[in-house]
């Protein structure tokens, strides 16, 4: 029985598949096939988690059933886990759990309302009744963005508070009435103008270049001590 039913089962889908690469199938009837193998892909991937974890109890694995999936499902470890504990908490909501199967709910938004139960409670999700009719109407990305909202806490409402600082000491000479303010000091001319202050002594300050530097004047240079070593050479100085 098991084995005709798996052979059935698989030759049905062996001809579906081949008259929609055949091209025989309209628009209408391919939309029709893709809403309904959406059930299909629900019911096989609840069938795979719920052999995963029966296999994993009668052999005690101690994984909940995430090695069968990877091994013989073909899953990875991260799609594996996140599996089955999507089906812990759709046990706990059995609304969902049909919705599901049935192809109503998308696996992907499934994940989603599973996530919010978790956040709040299985109960709150699975009685939350226009959560539930968003699972179905809305797709994937859509849906993730409003189940983060729903099972968002609301934000707590803010109280501004004044610091309260304590008045400052008063000295005991302020509150005899013995003290005075000091006389304020003048300000000096370049405290009112301090364009005017003359330069901090530690800067450094470079002396304007002497005569001698410049290009024509060391090469008058030059020449002077030539025509004086001339002179000293030949025991006369110029007059």
């Amino acid at each position: 029985m098991f084995t005709e039913t798996v052979e059935q089962v698989d030759e049905g889908l062996a001809r579906l598949l081949q008259k929609v690469r055949a091209g025989e199938l309209t628009a209408a009837r391919l939309k029709e096939l893709v809403a309904v193998s959406r059930s299909w892909e629900a019911k096989v991937s609840a069938m795979q988690t719920d052999a995963a974890r029966l296999i994993a109890q009668q052999e005690s694995h101690g994984d909940g059933g995430a090695s069968v999936l990877r091994d013989q499902a073909g899953k990875t470890k991260h799609q594996a886990r996140r599996t089955l504990g999507t089906a812990e908490v759709l046990d706990e909501m059995p609304g969902l759990r049909t919705a599901v199967d049935s192809g109503e709910v998308a696996l992907a938004n499934a994940d989603r309302l599973a996530d919010a139960a978790q956040r709040t409670a299985p109960e709150a999700v699975d009685s939350a009744s226009d959560l539930l009719e968003m699972a179905k109407e809305l797709s994937p990305d859509k849906f993730a963005r409003e189940a983060s909202a729903w099972a968002q806490p609301p934000a707590r409402p803010r109280t501004w508070r004044l610091a309260r600082k304590a008045p400052p000491a008063v000295p005991e000479d302020l509150a005899a009435g013995r003290w005075q303010r000091p006389p304020r000091r003048a300000a000096r001319p370049r405290d009112r103008h301090p364009h005017l202050q003359p330069p901090p002594r530690n800067r450094r300050r470079t002396a304007p270049p002497r005569p001698e530097n410049r290009p024509h004047q060391r090469r008058g240079l030059r020449l002077r001590r030539f025509r004086w070593r001339e002179f000293e050479v030949l025991g006369s100085a110029p007059g």
